[in-house]
């Protein structure tokens, strides 16, 4: 039997001179020498005895079949100019280049005879180099080249690889990137070879600039979603965003394609290659004999066989190159063939994170060791295969780092981990899908309900560790209702309606390397033994948004599937200010303690968690330095409730006016632990039901005012009004000592700490959405330039509004940063967010928030119910456990359970219909006007009923008590 490689590429990959240069080397060393060292004595291999064969020397052969090569730097023993002339075909033909050497290759096939006597004569004692044209509709559209290949390798009896070369420079562009994994994919789908795929040129890569990622990313491509962000900044790929996502997605599917790198002027870069073909086509093997079924045995074991236990240099000829293969060398990756499909057995370790190599420390963050970067066995699964089996639900890690599969039973929520699938009958067709996480587990009386993540986007980077959003959720339902009553059933079925909300759960964040519900400061402060614990040990309860769905799994120890989830937004901006580059990033933390909607939670608990409680980071990176910035935002905390009534505006109710200090205490209590100093900012207004609440707040904290806590009211409506949003600066000229006193978090290069923030702003004002997201804008905006001043950045006197781009994408960064806030609470963007995004009110601002805050008011009181209840049931605030000792909710009386607005809107509507056709008929007949008067006396008396009831007329929580 023969070998040889089949070469292919693009044009300008380096075909040419990779022929070139592998003749040579290959010549060097001289494949006796390997053969015969190889074949040594190996305890690996189990093979009883060996055969060798009586060949002195392999002789290196290239054959060049690509006509348009007319200047070969190499001398080659085939020629298809022999046959057929590329320029004769186009002159004859009128054909242009490409459909030229479509027609050689053709004509080639079609003459195969020619090329099999040609290579007759060296089959004997020759390995041979096949130099293809660089065309590459040959090779994954066109049959030609594939049939050509096949016949040879049938008829001489050939043991091929293809060896694919792209240019490494295609790796600075991610569109282009993008494109040659595509090209890489179709290539070895439609040849069928042993296939290494191989990035050329690696040495002349720094020429291109910067990469976006670690080197190890680009050969790895272990997920493409870390490309999206950086896609989406060219303004030529992102409006394509969704075709280059699902195109990521199929090559993801598939997990076929990953590189090796090549310098063809170095030895070991050359050796290393060379070694991964051989194993490939298995030359390794050629001098034992054995059968075709031991040969294929053989070929199929572990990947883990190091080349490198082999001296396989020690008896090279001089000057061969022996000192560029030290056997203390780490070995190469396995060939791309097989690796993601045989890495059971030694399961290779986790891709780094973009922009930093494996095991190395975060830049700039030294003093973090090990915050970051957990251990293998706790390593969370980035991906895996979903199996859907009639009793269980399999998943399967494709991601490497464990042998196992979770199990999870279908009729009892029972998990265990399984070395293999369940057997597949010819009856037996399970779905299967790729889903990216575990959200949690939730039990029902009437079932368990598995969520996992089906869709994701990379949005950016936290301390070089990449962040997701869930843009896609899956409820997998696990029934064991024959296990219960038949009212408990009925029950829990008409929950699990609820889970179809659920599904549509907007604003997670996620990220499989590091904690997200932590702040900088908090998390740099980490203890060492505290580093150690997974994420989800590590994690920050208030902000766990899956705290509870994760119960389950961590009764059952499964740290690689318990994925921590937060909710909130993650925004970043990348703009320069002068002639540094400042990186800006904005993250929010949805407390769960109290999580609901606009009108369904307001105010706090007894406990002291307040609605709508969020903390906002930011952080700032520039020249080395890293600074945080923390604030937070909540309902005033004591009890009051506004419940919807079907009225534009409800009116406010505080609930057990006499707890009000207790409760404020506690809460402010709670924030001086995590936070120190705290400076309370009430923006609500001094009159009508807004006034009662200020008043109520102002009095209740007086009793615990402080050096660390202090309170002050700005009336922001009153002094800014609709449009004079630049009043602000009054409420900063109030608290600018406090900020200054309190500072921020600062790192310098080395990772040291030199700034630490001792106090946080807690802003309010009724929703804590418009008013609070314009003021803490502000806020941030004024340390922003404090510690960009600090760091030189900015002079002393300087703004960030004397440098436009980045002031612009900097009110955008807090636009949007409102919006997803003020979407999760009340269905809608932010008002008053063009003052954000844009520093000034317009005309098409005001329009904009006339339409949300219509949009809110349907909502309000028409859709939140149901979406509250879903938020309950996720977060375990109702547990409908027997166990748990929790009651149903109460029963509606009669007219609640069937009070709808449609059928009173259906009813009026009808009445005023008839009315007006009596009123029609009434010039001719009496008795049509009295029926006309009934009518429209129906129609008042419906409308003042749904007016005067208008709370059984809402969509309301199920779950919910009123605390009167």
């Amino acid at each position: 039997m023969v070998f040889g490689q089949v070469v292919i590429g693009p044009p300008g990959s380096g075909k040419t001179t990779y022929c070139n240069g592998m003749s040579q080397f290959l010549s060097l060393v001289g494949r006796y020498l390997v053969v015969l060292l190889l074949l040594q004595s190996s305890p690996a291999l189990s093979i009883p005895s060996f055969h060798f064969t009586d060949r002195e020397r392999w002789k290196v052969t290239v054959v060049n079949l690509d006509p348009a090569n007319d200047a070969l730097p190499y001398e080659c023993a085939v020629n298809i100019e022999d046959l057929i002339k590329l320029s004769d075909v186009m002159a004859e033909h009128s054909l242009g280049p490409n459909g030229g050497l479509v027609y050689c290759m053709d004509y080639l096939e079609k003459n195969i005879d020619w090329l099999e006597e040609k290579l007759k004569p060296l089959i004997e004692d020759h390995y041979l180099l096949f130099d293809f044209p660089g065309q590459v509709e040959l090779f994954f559209l066109h049959s030609n080249a594939r049939n050509t290949i096949n016949k040879l390798i049938k008829k001489l009896n050939l043991r091929l690889t293809a060896v694919h070369l792209i240019d490494a420079h295609l790796c600075c562009d991610p569109g282009k990137y993008v494109s040659a994994l595509l090209l890489s994919l179709s290539t070895m789908l439609h040849l069928e070879l042993p296939h290494i795929n191989v990035l050329s040129k690696i040495d002349l890569i720094e020429n291109y600039g910067n990469l976006a990622f670690n080197l190890n990313f680009y050969t790895d491509v272990e997920d493409l979603s870390y490309l999206q962000q950086h896609l989406d900044q060219d303004p030529r790929s992102a409006k394509y965003r969704k075709l280059t996502k699902e195109l990521c997605n199929v090559i993801d599917d598939f997990s076929l394609v990953n590189f090796t790198t090549l310098d063809i002027q170095d030895k070991e870069s050359v050796g290393n290659l060379v070694k991964l073909i051989d194993k490939s086509n298995g030359y390794i093997f050629s001098s034992i004999d054995s059968s075709v079924v031991e040969f294929s045995k053989i070929a199929a074991a572990p990947l883990d066989w190091d080349y490198y236990r082999y001296p396989l240099f020690g008896h090279l000829p001089p000057n061969s190159g022996r000192a560029a293969h030290s056997p203390s060398r780490s070995p190469p990756r396995p060939p791309v063939v097989s690796l993601r499909h045989r890495a059971r057995s030694s399961p290779s370790p986790s891709p780094s994170p973009p922009g930093r190599a494996r095991g190395e420390l975060p830049r700039g963050h030294p003093s973090m060791d090990g915050a970051n970067d957990p251990t293998p066995s706790s390593k969370l699964h980035t991906r895996l295969r979903l199996w859907e089996f009639p009793d269980r639900y399999v998943f399967e890690p494709t991601d490497g780092l464990a042998d196992l599969y979770l199990s999870v039973s279908r009729s009892d929520d029972s998990m265990n981990l399984v070395e293999e699938l369940p057997p597949r009958g010819s009856s037996t067709n399970p779905k299967c899908q790729t889903v990216y996480g575990v959200i949690g587990l939730l039990k029902l009386a009437a079932g368990s309900y598995f969520l996992v993540i089906t869709d994701r986007d990379c949005v950016g980077s936290y301390l070089e560790h990449a962040i997701f959003k869930v843009t896609g959720l899956k409820v997998l339902p696990c029934s064991n209702s024959d296990s219960t009553s038949v009212e408990q059933s009925k029950m829990e079925k008409e929950f699990s309606e609820l889970l179809h909300a659920a599904e549509k759960t907007i604003g997670l964040y996620f990220s499989y390397d590091i904690n997200l519900t932590l702040n900088l400061q908090r998390l740099h402060d980490l203890g060492g033994e505290f580093k150690s614990l997974p994420l989800w040990g590590q994690a920050e309860p208030r902000f766990l948004w899956n705290s509870y769905l994760l119960e389950p799994l961590i009764e059952n120890k499964l740290d690689q599937y318990l994925l921590p989830v937060i909710q909130g937004s993650f925004q970043n901006i990348h703009a320069e200010v002068g002639s540094e580059k400042v990186n800006v990033t904005l993250i929010a933390r949805r407390c769960t303690r109290r999580i609901g909607t606009r009108m369904w939670r307001r105010g706090a608990d007894a406990e002291g968690y307040a609605a709508n409680f969020v903390e906002s980071e930011q952080i700032m990176e520039s020249k080395g330095f890293t600074a945080s910035y923390v604030q937070v935002r909540g309902s005033m905390p004591f009890l009051w409730e506004q419940i919807v009534d079907l009225t534009y505006k409800p009116s406010f109710d505080i609930v057990r006016q006499e707890e009000a200090p207790r409760i404020l205490e506690r809460h402010f209590h709670d924030l001086q632990k995590k936070y120190g100093a705290v400076l309370a900012v009430d923006l609500v207004n001094t009159h009508g039901g807004e006034g009662r609440l200020h008043d109520r707040y102002a009095k209740s904290i007086v009793p615990i005012l402080s050096e660390d806590v202090r309170y002050v009211h700005f009336d922001f409506h009153r002094i800014c009004g609709h449009i004079h949003f630049e009043r602000l600066s009054q409420l900063y000229d109030q608290i600018e000592d406090y900020l200054k006193k309190q500072r921020y978090f600062l790192l310098n290069e080395k990772g040291e700490k030199i700034e630490e923030q001792t106090g946080t702003v807690r802003t309010n004002c009724v929703d804590c959405l418009d008013r609070t997201n314009v003021t803490q804008s502000m806020i941030g905006g004024k340390i922003l330039e404090s510690q960009l001043q600090q760091i030189g950045v900015l002079g002393a006197n300087d703004t960030i509004s004397k440098y436009p781009p980045f002031d612009a994408k900097y009110k955008v960064l807090w636009a949007n940063h409102g919006d997803s806030i003020s979407t999760q609470y009340s269905g809608t963007p932010a008002l008053k967010g063009d003052f954000v995004r844009y520093g000034k009110r317009t005309t098409q601002g005001i329009l904009n928030d006339l339409w949300n805050s219509l949009a809110r008011y349907y909502l309000n009181n028409f859709a939140d119910g149901t979406k509250q209840d879903a938020m309950d049931l996720l977060q375990g605030h109702y547990i409908t456990s027997v166990s748990r000792g929790m009651e149903g909710p109460s029963k509606a009386g009669f007219l609640e359970h069937y009070a709808s607005f449609r059928l009173a809107f259906a009813l009026v509507m009808g009445a005023l219909m008839l009315m007006t056709m009596s009123l029609r008929q009434a010039r001719n007949d009496a008795r049509h006007l009295v029926l006309s008067l009934l009518w429209a006396g129906l129609c008042v008396g419906i409308t003042y009923f749904v007016r005067g009831n208008g709370r059984m007329f809402t969509n309301r929580p199920r779950f919910y008590q009123s605390r009167h």
